[in-house]
């Protein structure tokens, strides 16, 4: 299999969660979403993890901390992989901290997190923003990365042009502008310019 393959037994496992499968577990059911902590050199990320077999990581988007919940309950997933789903720094209980996180930093506790719990070489699933943050472990650890699935990874800035009929092709996937807004402050203005999907 290529390294950097997509997943192709996640798709059906997706469809079945998202589309009227397995009913995810409440929140209240502790017995069935107890988050773990891993303490890492610098922070704590909130865990969990079902199954046994090859590792696979979910790596959660910016705004859907619980967007992987469902796969966890998953058959067709945890009776063939160890499945691995965690909140990044600033979500839920893992750890706050002060000050902007990069993609890199992300990355970098993704690695240290692997290591914790003695990950040696996982299939990494991004989605959006974790998307870029899985292609920045990728390129900065690829011993560690199996495989990579990005769903929907978000695209700091898109070549833009004109097409033949003069409409301008590419500005509308940019996240360049809104990203200036936000670091600039006008927080409801980066809102506004967020490129629909």
């Amino acid at each position: 299999m290529n390294r950097y393959a997509t997943l192709s037994f996640l798709i059906p496992a997706l469809t079945a969660a998202f589309t009227g499968g397995p009913t995810p577990p409440s929140k209240q059911d502790n017995t069935a979403m107890q988050m773990r902590r891993a303490k890492l050199a610098d922070v704590e990320l909130e865990y969990e993890e079902r199954g046994a077999g090859e590792p696979v990581i979910l790596v959660h988007a910016g705004v859907f901390g619980d967007w992987f919940a469902p796969l966890m309950e998953e058959p067709a997933l945890n009776s063939r992989y160890r499945l691995v789903r965690y909140h990044r720094v600033g979500y839920a209980g893992s750890s706050r901290v002060t000050g902007p996180v990069s993609i890199s930093d992300h990355a970098r506790h993704l690695r240290a997190f692997m290591r914790h719990l003695g990950i040696v070489r996982a299939h990494v699933v991004g989605h959006s923003s974790s998307g870029n943050i899985s292609l920045q472990l990728a390129l900065e650890s690829p011993e560690m990365v199996r495989s990579l699935a990005l769903l929907e990874p978000a695209l700091i800035a898109v070549p833009s042009g004109q097409a033949a009929d003069g409409r301008e092709v590419g500005a509308s996937l940019q996240l360049g502008p809104v990203l200036q807004r936000y670091r600039a402050g006008d927080k409801a203005g980066a809102v506004d310019a967020f490129p629909p999907s």
